[in-house]
């Protein structure tokens, strides 16, 4: 994608929702597979080479991979607004983020579509983010509806993703490498989308083909959080834009992000000169949000909308926070933009910014003042971007 000069940007939010899809488009599946896969495994004597796809991605992952790569059959787990279509492939949806009666049914079949193994068959798993509730088995004495409250739980007090499949390993029959150990003896070779921090793939999807430390050697990360980012940087570069880099940082709670991220906001202002050219503030993560009250929102639109609060009455910049896959929390909306005016633009309807943060009701509020940014599902996940749009002073259109 060419990127716009700043000197032709008039609609700051234009170029922030184009250099946003750059990013997107850099980790999508296709482009991923394109850039980083050379060669599959074939399997041996009579045996067959088997998909599964697992994932909020997981239909356009296995989508691009039969485009490159022969299979025998397959099954693919994703949403139920995300089916895979691809002939030969069983779509089998789950639900996200709490695992539900379709997800237990998503995992049963699963396990009746591998049957009995066959070791010379080779077993190709796709993982993206959203694996570990789209597809369970529980464990023996443990029944869906109490994992889904325990998952519901922790979600609510604000656990890391981290958290969150550590808790669902241990909960699960699938996960923790129960994947694996189901398939063996047939070779098992994953390919993964990372939306976790560190790209640990115990931890991508809750690890259901990392069993010991032996797996690694066929487990590859084709996609990850860092290669969006480095998408961004390019972007911004080809139009002319510096970059202050806050990297693959946004992991502390929304409150103390914002904070951060404003507090650079003005100290580029504060440092710019008439006649500078803009700056992109940029930074990528999943900062974690505490749920309170009842309102409707999502993670990248809280923090959107927090960083606003902290801009009120300042021109020149414009924030968007989005996620990667699309879909911010339970909303319809990818993220949100802000900038100095969102507060009042809020309070001109009558609605106070700290009150719909501390009731956790970004979407319903940023939507109503055209602020909320929706985009559908993108085909991947590599979890959220937060940019700002840094005009200095007198320098905006």
């Amino acid at each position: 994608m060419d990127a716009l000069p700043i000197d032709a940007i008039e609609d700051d939010r234009a170029w922030l929702a184009a250099a946003f899809s750059a990013a997107v488009e850099s980790v999508h599946p296709r482009v991923a597979l394109a850039h980083r896969l050379r060669s599959i495994p074939e399997p041996t004597r009579l045996g067959r080479r088997r998909l599964i796809a697992i994932g909020k991605a997981a239909g356009a992952f296995a989508r691009a991979f039969v485009e490159r790569y022969p299979v025998d059959d397959g099954i693919v787990i994703a949403p139920p607004d995300a089916p895979a279509s691809v002939a030969g492939l069983i779509d089998a949806p789950g639900d996200h983020p709490v695992p539900n009666a379709a997800s237990l049914a998503a995992g049963l079949r699963l396990w009746d579509f591998i049957g009995e193994v066959n070791a010379d068959d080779v077993y190709i798993v796709l993982l993206t983010g959203g694996a570990s509730a789209l597809c369970v088995v529980p464990i023996a004495g443990v029944t869906l509806e109490q994992k889904r409250q325990a998952t519901l739980q922790a979600m609510r007090t604000g656990a890391s993703i981290a958290q969150l499949n550590q808790l669902r390993r241990q909960l699960s029959q699938i996960k923790g490498g129960g994947l694996e150990r189901r398939l063996a003896p047939a070779r098992c070779i994953t390919l993964a989308i990372s939306d976790v921090q560190g790209d640990d793939p115990a931890v991508i999807g809750s690890g259901p083909t990392v069993s010991s430390a032996a797996s690694l050697a066929n487990y590859l990360v084709i996609a990850t959080l860092d290669d969006a980012l480095r998408a961004v940087r390019a972007y911004a570069a080809a139009a002319g834009i510096g970059i202050i880099d806050l990297g693959r940082t946004l992991y502390g709670s929304v409150e103390s992000e914002a904070a951060r991220i404003t507090a650079e906001i003005h100290r580029c202002r504060a440092a710019a000169q008439f006649g500078d050219r803009p700056r992109l503030v940029l930074a990528g993560g999943e900062p974690v949000i505490t749920v309170q009250g009842d309102g409707w929102g999502g993670r990248a639109q809280h923090l959107a909308l927090a960083i606003g609060a902290k801009l009120e009455g300042l021109e020149g910049v414009t924030v968007l926070v989005g996620g990667t896959d699309g879909i911010d929390g339970p909303t319809p909306a990818a993220g949100a933009f802000a900038d100095g005016a969102t507060v009042e633009r809020l309070r001109a309807r009558g609605v106070s910014a700290a009150d719909i943060l501390a009731r956790c009701d970004s979407h319903s509020a940023l939507a109503a003042v055209g602020d909320s940014w929706v985009t559908g599902r993108t085909d991947t996940n590599v979890a959220d971007i937060a940019m700002a749009l840094v005009r200095p002073a007198r320098m905006w259109p």
